[in-house]
């Protein structure tokens, strides 16, 4: 937040921003323990989500609501957005919303960045699909096959429907993702 940094997928070039602008507090933990605060006698958590939409996602859990602030880290009703620039990867993206999930029960109510309110049902529909979308394009990258070749093959077209917005974007930053960071996966 404090440098000038390019993303080339939005062809963008973000500012720094203004000194009152910067957080005042920041926490980066690896534990996988949430950290818990008390604010008018509720009990909210919160934790990062390593390396997801970005590499600076957070969840906000209030525990007595039932309600999960989970930013970039899940898509409302649209393709999630993965980052590479700022550390997001597909990887990660599956992490955080298994975690997530951990976190949930049917009557938990998920907010995205955008869009509508998820449910746990909801949420588990995405994660299946990033699971079969990643194993395809992990298989297709295997072969030598381009992100442009991915996108003509259809990769995302049973899921396109449901979760709309730009399928060739979702793509493009999953195929660029994987290479940034040299982690496909072994199984498949």
């Amino acid at each position: 937040m404090s440098t000038e940094y390019y993303v080339d997928w939005q062809r963008r070039t973000y500012e720094p921003r203004a000194p009152e602008a910067l957080p005042n507090a920041t926490f980066f933990s690896s534990d996988p323990q949430p950290i818990v605060l008390e604010s008018g006698g509720e009990h909210v958590e919160y934790g990062h989500l390593r390396e997801a939409h970005t590499d600076g996602d957070v969840y906000v859990h209030f525990r007595e609501r039932n309600v999960i602030a989970a930013g970039g880290a899940v898509g409302g009703g649209m393709y999630p957005i993965l980052d590479p620039a700022t550390g997001g990867w597909i990887g990660g993206l599956v992490e955080a919303q298994t975690k997530l999930l951990a976190l949930t029960n049917d009557e938990t109510l998920i907010v995205p960045h955008s869009g509508p309110a998820q449910s746990r049902a909801q949420l588990e529909e995405q994660l299946a699909m990033l699971r079969t979308v990643r194993e395809r394009v992990e298989n297709l990258m295997r072969k030598g096959r381009s992100a442009a070749e991915m996108i003509a093959a259809g990769v995302t077209a049973e899921f396109d429907a449901r979760y709309g917005g730009d399928g060739p974007r979702f793509i493009r930053n999953m195929y660029d993702g994987l290479w940034w960071t040299g982690r496909l996966t072994n199984s498949l």
